[in-house]
Protein backbone atom coordinates (compact mmCIF):
# COMPACT_ATOMS: atom_id res chain seq x y z
CA UNK A 1 0.00 0.00 0.00
CA UNK A 2 1.03 3.55 -0.64
CA UNK A 3 0.87 4.61 3.02
CA UNK A 4 2.88 1.93 4.08
CA UNK A 5 5.58 2.58 1.35
CA UNK A 6 5.74 6.35 2.09
CA UNK A 7 5.95 5.42 6.14
CA UNK A 8 8.45 3.43 5.19
CA UNK A 9 10.64 5.86 3.50
CA UNK A 10 10.07 8.67 5.78
CA UNK A 11 10.94 6.28 8.72
CA UNK A 12 14.52 5.06 6.76
CA UNK A 13 15.65 8.56 7.62
CA UNK A 14 18.03 7.84 10.52
CA UNK A 15 19.75 10.67 12.96
CA UNK A 16 23.15 9.38 13.96
CA UNK A 17 24.30 12.05 17.09
CA UNK A 18 27.30 12.28 18.68
CA UNK A 19 30.73 14.59 18.23
CA UNK A 20 32.35 14.80 15.30
CA UNK A 21 33.79 11.71 13.86
CA UNK A 22 33.84 8.48 15.51
CA UNK A 23 32.33 8.18 18.33
CA UNK A 24 34.25 4.91 20.02
CA UNK A 25 31.69 5.35 23.46
CA UNK A 26 28.81 4.85 21.41
CA UNK A 27 29.85 3.04 18.22
CA UNK A 28 28.28 5.99 16.20
CA UNK A 29 29.56 7.90 13.36
CA UNK A 30 28.61 11.47 13.94
CA UNK A 31 27.59 14.02 11.85
CA UNK A 32 25.49 12.10 8.92
CA UNK A 33 22.40 11.12 8.51
CA UNK A 34 21.67 7.72 6.67
CA UNK A 35 18.48 6.73 3.98
CA UNK A 36 18.55 3.01 3.62
CA UNK A 37 15.64 1.67 0.81
CA UNK A 38 14.73 -1.62 0.49
CA UNK A 39 12.87 -2.26 -2.91
CA UNK A 40 10.14 -4.78 -2.23
CA UNK A 41 8.08 -3.97 -5.15
CA UNK A 42 10.77 -5.29 -7.56
CA UNK A 43 10.23 -1.79 -9.42
CA UNK A 44 13.81 -0.98 -9.55
CA UNK A 45 13.28 2.66 -7.34
CA UNK A 46 11.21 3.31 -11.13
CA UNK A 47 7.83 5.04 -11.16
CA UNK A 48 5.60 4.29 -14.19
CA UNK A 49 2.09 5.30 -15.32
CA UNK A 50 0.40 2.06 -14.22
CA UNK A 51 2.58 2.42 -11.02
CA UNK A 52 3.62 5.16 -9.48
CA UNK A 53 5.54 5.29 -6.47
CA UNK A 54 6.63 9.25 -6.04
CA UNK A 55 10.10 7.80 -5.36
CA UNK A 56 11.43 11.03 -7.05
CA UNK A 57 9.26 13.32 -5.41
CA UNK A 58 10.22 11.78 -2.15
CA UNK A 59 13.92 11.94 -2.67
CA UNK A 60 13.60 15.25 -3.96
CA UNK A 61 11.50 16.36 -0.59
CA UNK A 62 14.32 13.95 1.58
CA UNK A 63 17.86 15.64 -0.22
CA UNK A 64 16.46 19.46 -0.13
CA UNK A 65 17.49 18.95 3.96
CA UNK A 66 20.89 18.53 2.89
CA UNK A 67 24.47 20.50 2.27
CA UNK A 68 25.45 17.01 0.71
CA UNK A 69 24.26 13.92 -0.99
CA UNK A 70 25.86 10.39 -1.80
CA UNK A 71 24.27 7.62 -3.37
CA UNK A 72 25.38 4.43 -3.04
CA UNK A 73 23.78 1.44 -4.98
CA UNK A 74 24.36 -2.08 -6.40
CA UNK A 75 22.87 -3.71 -8.92
CA UNK A 76 19.27 -2.49 -8.78
CA UNK A 77 20.20 -0.24 -6.35
CA UNK A 78 22.32 0.94 -8.69
CA UNK A 79 20.40 1.64 -11.37
CA UNK A 80 18.40 3.64 -8.76
CA UNK A 81 21.30 5.86 -7.79
CA UNK A 82 22.19 6.60 -11.12
CA UNK A 83 18.23 6.67 -12.37
CA UNK A 84 18.75 9.64 -9.39
CA UNK A 85 21.64 10.97 -9.78
CA UNK A 86 20.85 14.62 -10.28
CA UNK A 87 20.14 14.72 -6.64
CA UNK A 88 22.90 13.87 -5.36
CA UNK A 89 26.39 15.38 -4.73
CA UNK A 90 28.55 11.67 -5.49
CA UNK A 91 27.35 8.39 -7.00
CA UNK A 92 29.00 5.29 -6.26
CA UNK A 93 27.35 2.07 -7.70
CA UNK A 94 29.03 -1.57 -8.15
CA UNK A 95 27.86 -3.85 -10.89
CA UNK A 96 24.29 -1.78 -11.95
CA UNK A 97 22.11 -2.61 -14.08
CA UNK A 98 22.58 0.16 -16.88
CA UNK A 99 19.22 -1.16 -19.36
CA UNK A 100 16.45 -3.31 -18.09
CA UNK A 101 15.27 -4.15 -21.91
CA UNK A 102 17.96 -6.53 -21.58
CA UNK A 103 18.83 -7.81 -18.40
CA UNK A 104 18.15 -11.49 -17.34
CA UNK A 105 16.60 -9.76 -13.78
CA UNK A 106 13.74 -6.79 -14.54
CA UNK A 107 10.97 -5.33 -13.48
CA UNK A 108 7.97 -6.86 -15.02
CA UNK A 109 6.94 -3.29 -16.78
CA UNK A 110 5.83 -3.15 -20.31
CA UNK A 111 8.59 -2.77 -22.80
CA UNK A 112 7.93 0.66 -23.64
CA UNK A 113 8.65 1.39 -19.45
CA UNK A 114 11.28 -0.62 -19.44
CA UNK A 115 12.93 1.66 -22.17
CA UNK A 116 11.41 4.63 -20.78
CA UNK A 117 13.25 3.97 -17.22
CA UNK A 118 16.53 3.03 -18.73
CA UNK A 119 16.30 6.00 -21.55
CA UNK A 120 15.68 8.34 -17.75
CA UNK A 121 18.87 6.51 -16.29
Amino acid sequence: PADLESAALEAAVTRQRGSKGFDNANGLLADFDVLSLCETNAQWYTDTKSRPLGVRAKLEDIVSRYRRVLFLGTSMGGFAALSHAHLADTVAVFGPQTDLTISHLRPGFAFDDLEAATVNM
